[in-house]
């Protein structure tokens, strides 16, 4: 028997392929996905999100929440400033605020200093 999540997966499926324009089957997936930890999967819809709607900024999050959640620290921090380009209002902005800050941190904290790298 299917569960629960396994019958949202293919109905959303479904809806993409009988409807690829109807974006928020495009965004429920994806955030689906990331619910639960199917991380690449996830990129792979909101990547298929923004073939259809670039500047949807539902798109552009799910990105950075999904390169966040498997430690694509640059990808994640890229997409949430795009984010934050998309949209001047919502409520998300202060997560995304205090992870921009919290990721900018880790990045130049993992950054070798010029004199270690290899060139």
């Amino acid at each position: 028997m299917m569960s629960e999540f396994d019958l949202a997966i293919n109905i959303y499926k479904k809806v993409i392929i009988e409807e690829p324009s109807y974006v928020s089957a495009y965004n429920n997936l994806g955030t689906l996905y990331v619910k639960l930890k199917h991380y690449q999967d996830a990129l792979s819809i909101f990547k298929e999100f923004t073939k259809i709607d670039s500047g949807n900024y539902r798109a552009t999050l799910g990105m950075a929440v999904a390169f966040d959640k498997i430690e694509k620290h640059a990808n994640a921090l890229r997409f949430y400033k795009k984010y934050l380009k998309q949209t001047a209002d919502s409520k998300r902005k202060p997560f995304v605020l205090q992870r921009i800050k919290e990721l900018k941190m880790l990045l130049n904290r993992t950054a070798k200093p010029l004199h270690l790298r290899v060139i």
